[in-house]
């Protein structure tokens, strides 16, 4: 019964392979005028790629700093109101100071790093290489930065947890 079941769909399997290739060359020939050859596909695709990348880009730096700058302010406001208290929160603005300058000069590369590859020019192939691995590498250290930037914050929030008596 098994041999059976497994001998009709092989016979069918063949049977649609040797029907299935005359049938689809039949259809296919009509459809091959309204689709673009894969080199042309690619080419249009390949010239929006660092544009497409640079927005990206913009997006998730300016996230990222939106998000940590929110969590700058809400900090800031804490330190302020511990130093109401009498508290001695040099240390904190000490922190708090670097992870700011740290902040804004990682915005500053994140924006480089956009206009980087917004300047490259699609067309100019030979070009492009050295072009992208500059901006590559400008937007790989504005990242750094922003992590950089929220280390310092952590490290801020620790200290904070010592001078309130958390810990």
């Amino acid at each position: 019964m098994i041999k059976q079941k497994l001998l009709t769909t092989s016979i069918l399997a063949l049977l649609s392979l040797w029907i299935a290739p005359t049938t689809f060359a039949q259809s296919a020939s009509p459809a091959q005028s309204i689709i673009p050859r894969g080199g042309q596909i690619h080419q249009e695709i390949g010239d929006n790629v660092a544009e497409l990348h640079a927005n990206r880009l913009e997006n998730h730096f300016n996230t990222y700093y939106t998000r940590l700058k929110n969590i700058w302010e809400r900090l800031h406001s804490h330190i302020i109101l511990l130093g109401h208290q009498g508290k001695d929160v040099t240390s904190v603005q000490v922190k708090l100071s670097a992870a700011i300058l740290t902040l804004e000069s990682a915005k500053t590369k994140g924006i480089e790093s956009v206009a980087a590859f917004r300047a490259i020019d699609p067309s100019k192939f030979s070009e492009q290489k050295d072009k992208v691995f500059i901006a590559r590498d400008l937007a790989e250290e504005s990242r750094k930065l922003y992590k950089q930037a929220q280390i310092e914050m952590v490290e801020a929030i620790s200290v904070i947890k010592d001078i309130k008596g958390v810990r």
